[in-house]
């Protein structure tokens, strides 16, 4: 099982909402939510789940913030207020090719999720506006990523390998979607004469600072050649450095997540150990697995390196 298959559970902030099948549960209810909020983690029942088996529960998503959860079910979209766990969720429908596979995302103010077409495409349901509006720029493939009032998703028309364009933008009026998307067009080759190596604007998975302000790109599972770790702030991608300094194109990665909460970004890294980013000071540190020699730091000012000693 892949941490990116659609359905299994979502954590934002202090909450962690999770989908229960119904005969394994003593109170035979589907839809569950973790608080930690208060230091001990509370138990909260979505008493009124609109289906019956949690086989017909596509997937949820989850926001922290504004302590909300999001179910996919059907064609529909079902919104529940964490706060007010009995009372019914508001019944949201979706777009008329329904909702895919593909994990959605939920800032607070918006869901960005792909249809369920053959050839899927992006799609964002403002909740202010009570309505659905297709990307200008589409077909979608890949994950997505939705925080802060910024979006970012892949484009299923112009891959390098298994890399895939990236389109990021900032939503602003949310049923403006189709104006404001924004395509990451340059496509200059990371090692500057072939695509053996990934190119600028490509990967297989995204990622967004909780403020909207940074977005993040890099490979999927299992780092392969061309996984590096990409950087924007709106504009054009640009490579970040390697830590170790061991490879001159980049920091190889994948797996790119950034927490709302802590503000850190999680990546595999190199041989595929995981480390935490804190995105402020730009601070890598190893979370060997297995163990790593090293417990790199990133210059804040360049996204320079500089190799310290693990303490671990």
């Amino acid at each position: 099982m892949s941490p990116h298959d659609v359905g299994n559970i979502q954590a934002d902030g202090d909450l962690c909402a999770v989908i229960c099948e119904e005969t394994d549960v003593t109170d035979g209810e589907i839809l569950k939510v973790i608080d930690t909020s208060s230091g001990t983690p509370e138990l909260i029942v979505l008493t009124e789940c609109p289906v019956a088996t949690a086989e017909q529960v596509q997937q949820v998503a989850v926001n922290g913030a504004t302590r909300q959860v999001v179910v996919s079910a059907g064609n529909n979209l079902y919104l529940f207020d964490v706060d007010s766990p009995g009372d019914l969720p508001l019944l949201m429908t979706a777009h008329a090719d329904g909702i895919g596979d593909t994990q959605m995302a939920f800032d607070g103010e918006s869901i960005l999720y792909y249809t369920d077409a053959a050839t899927p495409s992006a799609v964002v349901f403002d909740l202010g506006a009570n309505d659905n509006a297709l990307f200008a720029a589409n077909p979608a493939a890949g994950t997505l990523a939705h925080r802060g009032g910024a979006f970012g998703y892949f484009l299923n028309d112009d891959s390098i390998g298994n890399h895939l364009r990236s389109s990021i933008g900032q939503l602003g009026d949310a049923t403006a979607a189709t104006a404001t998307a924004t395509n990451a067009t340059i496509d200059d080759f990371i090692d500057g004469a072939t695509t053996n190596n990934g190119a600028i604007g490509h990967g297989q998975t995204i990622s967004i600072l909780p403020d909207g302000s940074q977005w993040f790109i890099a490979g999927l599972e299992s780092i392969g050649s061309g996984e590096y770790l990409q950087t924007s702030t709106g504009g054009a991608f640009t490579t970040v450095a390697d830590p170790s300094g061991t490879d001159e194109l980049g920091c190889p990665a994948s797996d790119v997540n950034c927490s709302r909460q802590h503000r850190r970004l999680q990546i595999r890294y190199r041989h595929n150990d995981f480390c935490r980013i804190h995105p402020n000071e730009l601070t890598m540190v190893v979370v060997a697995h297995p163990p790593s020699a090293v417990s790199p730091r990133m210059d804040a000012a360049g996204l320079g390196c500089q190799r310290l000693l693990a303490t671990s």
